[in-house]
């Protein structure tokens, strides 16, 4: 499970502004403050303005559902995991200290997704309020398949949409064949 990982090593990712020297304080995580959703008694107003709420703790939850109920595919996991996210600089002042370190798990969880699935795309921030930016867009890993050996097939289009010519660029044996157009 991919996703668990991406999730254990986001939990893991010490605050920049950690000092790791520092025997008298236990180390700053930048996931501690997204692991539980505030109370209304310790917020009031966060579940008026942020209408769909979400924690590490429930992404968590749906991640340990059998298959059938759990993220359909990584796609949603990042959405889960970008609404946390934008949930927090929704709410929090721009440029505040929950705000950057909504931006900084932003980041590491690109780069922690890329390295578990790489190419994979990523929510931008804010699209995740918007129910057609959330669509899965049914990404593929790209093709493992190889050519056979002295041969490389392609297709591209030349002279833009408007001509829709396509040139087939075929080589075999390092010889290349390229039909008249």
């Amino acid at each position: 499970r991919k996703c668990f990982g991406v999730l254990q090593i986001l939990r893991a990712a010490p605050a920049p502004d950690d000092d790791p020297d520092d025997e008298d304080e236990p180390p700053r995580l930048l996931i501690e403050i997204f692991e539980t959703l505030p109370t209304p008694r310790e917020l009031p107003d966060y579940f008026e303005i942020i209408r769909c709420p979400m924690d590490c703790r429930g992404i968590e939850r749906i991640l340990r559902r059998p298959a059938e109920r759990s993220f359909a595919s990584p796609w949603l996991f990042a959405v889960a995991i970008e609404l946390m996210l934008t949930n927090a600089q929704v709410y929090n002042e721009e440029h505040s200290e929950l705000w950057e370190d909504a931006n900084t798990l932003r980041k590491c969880v690109k780069n922690t997704l890329n390295k578990a699935i790489p190419g994979h795309p990523f929510p931008e921030p804010l699209s995740v309020y918007d129910e057609q930016l959330c669509q899965d867009p049914g990404w593929k890993p790209p093709s493992s398949k190889k050519p056979k050996e002295g041969q490389l097939k392609g297709s591209f289009t030349v002279g833009g949409k408007s001509q829709g010519r396509a040139l087939n660029v075929q080589m075999d044996k390092g010889q290349v064949e390229m039909p008249a157009v």
